[in-house]
């Protein structure tokens, strides 16, 4: 269950590569096990009944379709392309969709997500990180693939994601906790989830290798930032235990997560994707 204890266990592994660096999706249709793979047409007939003619694709991405998912914890994360409307461009959106039939299926308690991307007949210009995400992490389960058709990626700035958007996602936890609001486990989640994959990215290119696991890469951060090796044990300890973590909140991020969003300003700020 998601409420209990759990231990920090050196999870995951480094996503493969080509000789000359080039990184390789994990994600196939040989990994899905059950239950998840049980599912998966009930998640496409959620689009299809949502979407009609506009939806395009519908991709599954992360450990589910890695074949690493563990039940009861883990999340069944997907997306989907749709045909644009006139004027229409959507880098990301999140979809406010129910995912009860999903959940029921599985039999157990499962976050859900649902997003939609715009189509663009150039994706990997108008839209970077999707074209990073669909090529390296995702897999497509319904319409056409449009991986073949994305450029290759290697570890360092064509593969950031997260740490441009630190310093929001940060300053807006903050505030929240300076006026006493509510923050539900999953948000902090969320926020610790954010904060290790940022500290991945800052030392990605010198490591020249990637992973999506959390372990793996709070271990890379911290090899490299060893005097903040215990911050980042704590973001991670976190992630998996949000309640237990949360007293503790003010002063870690006042001052661990100020530090960091530094640094990632420091190091990465002109080599955003999103803002090419």
């Amino acid at each position: 269950m998601r409420d209990e204890h759990r231990d920090i266990r050196p999870l995951g592994r480094f996503f493969d590569q080509t000789s000359d660096g080039r990184v390789i999706n994990p994600a196939s249709r040989d990994r899905l096990v059950p239950p998840w793979n049980g599912v998966l047409d009930e998640l496409c007939a959620v689009y299809e009944r949502e979407l009609g003619p506009r939806l395009h694709s519908v991709y599954l991405r992360g450990s589910v379709a890695f074949g690493t998912a563990i039940p009861g914890f883990s999340d069944l994360d997907s997306f989907c392309l749709v045909h644009p409307e006139p004027g229409e461009r959507v880098v990301w959106r999140a979809l406010p969709w129910s995912g009860d039939t999903v959940r029921r299926r599985l039999g157990f308690p499962c976050e859900v997500e649902f997003a939609m991307v715009t189509l663009h007949d150039d994706m990997a210009r108008a839209n970077p990180v999707l074209s990073m995400m669909i090529k390296t992490q995702s897999l497509c389960l319904r319409g056409p693939d449009i991986s073949p058709a994305l450029p290759d990626c290697r570890p360092g700035p064509g593969m950031l994601m997260d740490a441009e958007l630190l310093d929001r996602d940060l300053a807006a936890f903050l505030a929240d906790v300076r006026i006493g609001a509510a923050l539900p486990p999953g948000r902090i989640q969320s926020l610790m989830k954010r904060i290790l994959r940022s500290g991945f990215e800052l030392v990605m290119e010198r490591e020249g290798r990637y992973t999506t696991s959390l372990y793996l890469q709070y271990r890379c951060f911290s090899q490299r930032y060893p005097d903040r090796d215990g911050d980042m044990r704590q973001v991670l300890d976190g992630f998996l235990n949000p309640e237990a973590v949360r007293p503790a909140l003010p002063a870690l991020l006042g001052d661990f997560g100020l530090w960091l969003r530094q640094e990632v300003t420091a190091v990465l700020s002109g080599q955003w994707p999103l803002r090419r």
